[in-house]
């Protein structure tokens, strides 16, 4: 084999070795690009053919007015009737101060609405007991050691204000005891526009004070629905009116509406009509690009068949 044999295989070679890896690095991505975006411009206009037929014979306008007339309602009732699904003040608490630490602000609270509570059952004639619990709240020692958030005060303040104020209910309708008060954990409901508030409650009562407690709980301005109810009669002997053994599961909704999902970019929107400044920066690139264009010269020849061979994937370099 000759020199030149030689230097001819060789360059061969190369040749094959370089559109091999061209093929494959550059060839094949830019192949299985071009199937993806077929098989999307087909979906697309199956979905234009689509409602094509669907809304053919409408005038787009109109159909916007429709159904724009048809939305802004709803919104309004919506509104309307969130104003019915509220806690009735069972999750109110007072704003916490401003450099206030907060494990002995949390303290501080937790304490006083128990006393207040304990105070106001001892101001009743009838003897009243109820259970010596938190409620489900962190108590304040539970803190000691570790950092205190704005949350942890919120969250279980709100949890003792609901607990006393399920305690007060109960001793305004005249209930003699409560045995066991349990909260269930809190529910989403109808697409996360409302908070769902079970609690489950055994006490002590007489009939017609029960049968009163009942239809208020009924013809409450608000939403409460007794989910479950057993009724005991343990004293059917005694010659006065004997107390039932109650118990039941309330429900109370708050409105709380749907989360509110970030915008897709950092940057807030532009005014209508009113480009942004990344798109006027944008516009002045694009000019400038367009001037530049225009000043340089002609491509040689070389410079169109390689353009021409990149555009047609068969130059990969």
């Amino acid at each position: 084999m000759t020199k030149e044999h030689v230097i001819a295989v060789v360059v061969l070679v190369i040749v094959l070795g370089a559109v091999g890896a061209g093929y494959q690095f550059y060839y094949k991505e830019r192949l299985e690009e071009y199937a993806q975006n077929v098989a999307h411009l087909e979906a697309l206009t199956k979905a234009l053919d689509h409602l094509e037929k669907t809304f053919e014979g409408y005038e787009p306008r109109v159909l916007i007015k429709e159904v724009s007339g048809q939305v802004q309602p709803l919104a309004d009732e919506l509104v309307r009737r969130a104003a019915f699904f509220n806690m009735g003040g069972f999750l109110q608490i007072d704003d916490i101060p401003e450099g206030k630490m907060l494990k002995f602000y949390y303290e501080e609270q937790f304490r006083k609405m128990f006393t207040d509570l304990r105070q106001e059952v001892m101001a009743r004639d009838l003897w009243f007991t109820y259970p010596n619990t938190t409620f489900g709240a962190a108590t304040p020692e539970s803190f000691a050691g570790r950092r205190v958030t704005k949350n942890d005060v919120i969250n279980g303040l709100r949890q003792v204000s609901f607990g006393c104020s399920m305690i007060r209910m109960l001793l305004k309708a005249n209930a003699l005891a409560v045995d066991q008060i349990e909260f269930w954990p809190v529910q989403r409901a109808y697409g996360n526009l409302l908070a769902l508030r079970t609690v489950g409650l055994a006490f002590r009562m007489r009939p017609k004070d029960l049968v009163k407690f009942v239809n208020e709980l009924r013809v409450a301005n608000r939403y409460l629905t007794i989910d479950a109810l057993s009724i005991q009669n343990r004293y059917m002997l005694w010659r006065t009116e004997p107390p039932f053994e109650v118990r039941m599961l309330i429900t109370q909704a708050q409105f709380v509406g749907v989360p509110k999902k970030p915008a897709p970019s950092g940057r807030p929107a532009a005014a209508p009509g009113r480009p942004d400044r990344a798109s006027r920066m944008l516009s002045r690139e694009g000019y400038a690009g367009r001037r530049t264009l225009r000043a340089r010269p002609e491509p040689s020849r070389w410079t169109k068949i390689k353009r021409w061979l990149r555009n047609h994937y068969l130059w990969p370099f």
